[in-house]
């Protein structure tokens, strides 16, 4: 991923298999044969990235989405940031 995620709105790659689970979601990659588990803030974020949102409009849903017990609006974005950072090193966003 190039660029400051800021900058971008993020896509997912096609391709994907997605199942949500109790505790987040799980993630296959049949091409690549490989899985990934995602907490539930990751599954949140994976979810979102349709290519329609800012990585700040993200961070504000999962504020309201998280309800009363949510960190302040600088520290989920900062986990959005770093989330959106390991998804494209790891090949599963469209740069």
């Amino acid at each position: 991923m190039s660029g400051d995620p800021a900058d971008r709105f993020p896509r997912r790659r096609e391709g994907f298999l997605y199942q949500e689970v109790s505790d987040g979601g799980v993630l296959f990659d049949p091409a690549a044969d490989k899985v990934y588990v995602l907490n539930p803030s990751a599954a949140f974020i994976w979810n979102s990235l349709d290519g329609s949102r800012s990585p700040e409009e993200i961070a504000r849903e999962l504020r309201e989405a998280l309800g009363s017990d949510t960190p302040d609006l600088e520290t989920l974005r900062r986990d959005v940031d770093r989330s959106l950072i390991d998804f494209g090193r790891q090949g599963l966003i469209e740069s």
